[in-house]
């Protein structure tokens, strides 16, 4: 009993800050997804109607596209500041930070202004598949200015998420969405004037204000604190080092470009394939299903980070042996999840209140599959990108993006609703996890052999 004892606090202590970090994500992203269940009841009593309500779901999700549209600069930061912060070397982390800022806050000043200026040219009727007698054109431009606006802002300000990932500090970036989740429960919840056109236009403005209000408190925080001496100035943009960001940002730009039409086409695609009233019963299935991809991401993005330090310290076994039981633990909850189908009816009805959806088990089958391969993909790549090894996922994901489309409608055909595309995410998702954990496995026997050798050259 000792030695177990002794074998658990060994493991603790060799990995305090990550299993913290952790520990301190699962609490809060916990409380968010307690919030984020009790959001969807709630937005089905604040628009009666479920058209209006996938409507705004859609609108929400297209153009929540943009936060991907950051040429990667996020992620290239994330990357370039870890062994900066190991080395504690100031002047660097200075000039990273200020050239991240600069570059991000041109683009955002350039897409702010071009964006509304195309906004206010379209139809969105049409765009969205939505009767003027149901909502009147302005009605919509005003609304897709408002969330168009809040979240280019929401563009620039996140940037301090990455640099929260690049500390280690993966709990306290999780408290943001954490605060804007309940925010926005709170809003639907208490003030609703029962005109459709009011509510969705108020709904707007408060999705942007309760999304960038705690970014920028960070912002404040951080560079008040911790970082008080990494405070971006003009005066430290470095060309070099914006170029650098760019440079090793641009791989992983076109990866979440690739993944942002796979992953985040579905609500666009159902509301053009079959109705926005379809949106509603996917989210349902989605937010059921999908949660375990969410608490699984919560481990998978402090390993990112942790994974630069230790491949900066050249600690190979470390990395193998965290490899093992991040594969093990994606078997282990899609196991949980496939269970989870059997109480899944049973589970809506408390949630959703009655019997307003029926579960289709193959749907919720479906839904397990997607997720389970989801799972097993972010942890190969949450490896992959704290180790610099981007080339698969490029390749992949370029070609996976551009099939999406024919099987869904290959698909379309045999499967006549909506599910369809959900398999059709699940069959361009599943051939990458095969290919990129082979590539990772030589990589690690590779690097292994090499310290190994090494060492005993030392001795």
């Amino acid at each position: 009993m000792n030695q177990v004892n002794y074998k658990i606090k060994s493991l603790y202590f060799k990995n305090t800050q990550l299993i913290n970090n952790i520990a301190g994500t699962y609490i809060i992203k916990g409380g968010s997804l307690i919030i984020s269940f009790f959001t969807i009841p709630a937005y089905m009593l604040y628009f009666s109607n479920q058209t209006i309500l996938g409507l705004w779901f859609t609108i929400v999700s297209v153009l929540q596209w943009i936060l991907t549209f950051d040429f990667g600069i996020g992620n290239g930061l994330r990357n370039k500041l870890v062994p900066a912060l190991v080395k504690n070397d100031k002047q660097t982390i200075k000039k990273y930070v200020s050239s991240a800022y600069i570059v991000i806050g041109v683009i955002s000043l350039c897409t702010i202004l071009i964006g509304n200026f195309l906004i206010v040219l379209q139809n969105w009727n049409i765009i969205l598949n939505i009767s003027l007698e149901v909502i009147p054109n302005n009605v919509l431009k005003t609304v897709v200015i408002l969330v168009f606006s809040g979240i280019v802002l929401q563009f620039f300000l996140q940037l301090i998420t990455s640099i929260l990932y690049a500390m280690q500090k993966t709990a306290l970036s999780n408290s943001i969405s954490l605060i804007s989740s309940l925010l926005i429960l709170l809003y639907v919840s208490f003030f609703k004037t029962g005109n459709i056109q009011t509510d969705l236009i108020n709904l707007a403005m408060v999705s942007m204000l309760t999304v960038n209000i705690p970014l920028l408190g960070a912002t404040v925080i951080v560079f008040s604190t911790k970082l008080k001496n990494a405070r971006p100035s003009i005066r430290c943009y470095d060309k070099d080092y914006g170029f650098s960001i760019l440079k090793l940002g641009g791989e992983f730009f076109w990866i979440q470009l690739a993944l942002l039409f796979i992953n985040s086409t579905n609500e666009i695609i159902i509301t053009r394939m079959y109705g926005s009233q379809y949106v509603v019963e996917y989210q349902v299935y989605f937010r059921l299903f999908y949660l375990v991809v969410t608490l699984f991401s919560l481990i998978a993005n402090p390993v990112w980070s942790a994974v630069t330090k230790a491949y900066t310290s050249k600690q190979f076994d470390w990395i193998v042996k965290l490899n093992r039981v991040l594969t093990m633990l994606v078997l282990f909850i899609s196991v949980g999840n496939l269970a989870l189908v059997g109480f899944s009816q049973s589970i809506v009805n408390v949630w959703i209140k009655g019997d307003a959806i029926k579960i289709n088990y193959f749907y919720a089958f479906v839904f397990v599959l997607f997720s389970g391969v989801t799972m097993k993909n972010i942890a190969s790549s949450c490896f992959a990108n704290g180790l610099g090894l981007l080339k698969c996922q490029t390749i992949y994901y370029s070609f996976a993006a551009i099939f999406k489309i024919p099987i869904v409608i290959l698909l379309s055909y045999f499967i006549k609703d909506w599910i369809c595309i959900v398999l059709a995410n699940t069959i361009v998702l599943l051939p990458y996890s095969i290919i990129q954990s082979r590539i990772l496995d030589k990589f690690y026997k590779k690097n292994l052999i090499t310290t190994q050798t090494t060492a005993r050259q030392d001795k």
